[in-house]
């Protein structure tokens, strides 16, 4: 164990403490040293989902500064993972599909709503989308996707 400065990509610089050998320890230096600091990256996050949000001018969240960064880049995840599971999908049952997934996130505007939730998001979205769009909805979309 042991304590080293590194120098980030972004130029930060940070103390981390590496357990090890010296050889995997000099390897954990140079990959840290090859990203980001983790602020800057959390900073990145965060603006990429504020600029998705304002991209699909979904509603501000409700919330603490705090809450609302990290619930935009739970729900930015969420909306980036629904998408690609479409990749499949025939049009227009593509674009009929991504449009009900955007518009079931802009429902939910409550920060806490997306941290709570978070490990469960996706398996609580497909269970809600049959609620929020309807079962007759969700069959027709099935059939024109085929």
């Amino acid at each position: 164990m042991a304590k080293y400065d590194v120098t980030y990509k972004c130029g930060h610089t940070a103390t981390v403490q590496l357990y090890g050998k010296s050889a995997d320890r000099d390897k954990k230096i140079a990959q840290l040293e090859n990203q980001i600091c983790p602020d800057c990256y959390k900073a990145q996050r965060d603006a990429a989902a504020k600029e998705q949000a304002e991209a699909l001018h979904l509603p501000d969240l409700m919330g603490s500064e705090k809450q609302v960064a990290w619930a935009n880049s739970l729900w930015n995840d969420v909306l980036r993972k629904l998408q690609k599971s479409f990749d499949g999908i025939k049009e227009p049952a593509r674009t009929q599909m991504n449009d009900w997934a955007v518009k079931w996130v802009a429902s939910q505007i409550e920060a806490k709503y997306w941290i709570n939730s978070r490990d469960e998001m996706l398996d609580y979205y497909k269970k809600s989308m049959g609620e929020y769009m309807g079962m007759d909805e969700i069959k027709r979309l099935m059939e024109l996707a085929k």
